[in-house]
């Protein structure tokens, strides 16, 4: 990581850490914490119904996905996809911990080579992103058209929005031209020959040897993507398992809403927290913390929403993600490591 990545890193912590204290100096907490005592538990219940059935769904889409190559059953494919989450929340980066985890599992467990087993995590993930991509669009859209937010925030959305669009046109393009050529031979002998990388190149006996095995493996992690992408049903039905899941994000946010009698505009909630988790997405924080919380705060402070409930909903709302991801995911990751034929990670 050079220095001008450091320094760029640096900066984004301390902008979010004086956002973090602005707010945590103007919020009445006493006040705050007293809205959440006052929640109505039927939909603070409802809540937390949605918030695990999102998280079963998507072990559905994701054994849906794997079911072309291998059968698996739900019971399974839960505690994987959890352990995934709790790592991915707990490491640098977005969603990149814990998905070597997942893949490794679900090779144990189905005898499928790690290189499938992370074809099938890159067409799980490619749906959720083009589902939360889409949301956040509309998001852009809604909050540059209905509310009352300083317009150099509305160009920056406007311009991610643009941005989110050229990302969009590339990503068919590179599905209708699925190839390799970023691995031509030129680049694979920089790699090779890179300086660095000296004890990597010490368990090759040649570079014919070293290109064999690479382009071996990425042709086998090519080929089974688009085994998965020429199954149209299971595309097709991953898409829509992916919008019902993000869909259920927003609906339990909502129903904490109205579990403090807020009757907000869902529109305006699929629209806040789509910008949030964006936040969340491009912050270098492992899982977005900090990041989405900050800005569910400000942009429903923005919407007209009290501070103190505006404080309340995004504790409670992501205190529930975090519930399931950190905690039934470590109890998940637990489970899996205490399993006898899993003892060997």
């Amino acid at each position: 990581m050079n220095n001008r990545s450091i320094a760029k890193k640096v900066v984004t912590a301390l902008v979010m850490l004086g956002v973090l204290a602005v707010l945590i100096i103007s919020v009445d907490w006493q006040q705050a914490y007293t809205v959440i005592q006052q929640a109505n538990p039927i939909f603070i219940a409802a809540a937390l119904a949605v918030a695990l059935a999102r998280f079963i769904i998507w072990s559905v889409k994701w054994r849906r996905t794997i079911s072309p190559l291998a059968t698996i059953s739900l019971s399974k494919v839960f505690p994987v996809l959890m352990t995934g989450v709790f790592l991915n929340q707990i490491t640098p980066g977005r969603d990149t911990g814990g998905e070597p985890v997942r893949a490794y599992y679900l090779g144990r467990y189905t005898g499928l080579k790690k290189r499938q087993a992370l074809a099938t995590i890159v067409v799980d993930k490619s749906g959720n992103y083009i589902a939360i991509g889409s949301f956040i669009g509309f998001a852009i859209l809604f909050i540059t058209l209905y509310m009352d937010v300083a317009s150099s925030i509305k160009v920056l959305f406007e311009a991610v929005l643009i941005l989110f669009l050229l990302a969009v046109v590339s990503a068919v393009y590179v599905k209708k031209n699925l190839e390799m050529p970023f691995l031509s031979a030129k680049i694979l002998r920089r790699i090779y020959f890179f300086g660095p990388l000296k004890t990597i190149r010490g368990k090759f006996q040649s570079y014919a040897v070293f290109e064999d095995y690479v382009m071996e493996r990425v042709t086998e992690f090519i080929t089974t993507l688009r085994e998965l992408l020429s199954e149209k049903k299971n595309v097709r039905d991953n898409m829509l398992l992916s919008f019902l899941i993000w869909l259920m994000v927003f609906v339990k946010t909502w129903l904490i809403f109205l579990a403090f009698g807020d009757e907000v505009s869902f529109f305006m909630v699929i629209a806040v927290e789509s910008i949030s988790i964006l936040l969340g997405i491009i912050s270098f924080l492992p899982g977005g913390v900090g990041a989405t919380e900050i800005t569910m705060i400000t942009l429903f402070r923005s919407a007209g929403i009290n501070t103190e409930v505006a404080t309340a909903v995004t504790i409670v709302s992501r205190g529930m993600y975090y519930a399931f991801s950190m905690g039934l995911g470590y109890l998940s990751f637990l489970y899996l490591k205490l399993r006898p034929e899993n003892s060997a990670l």
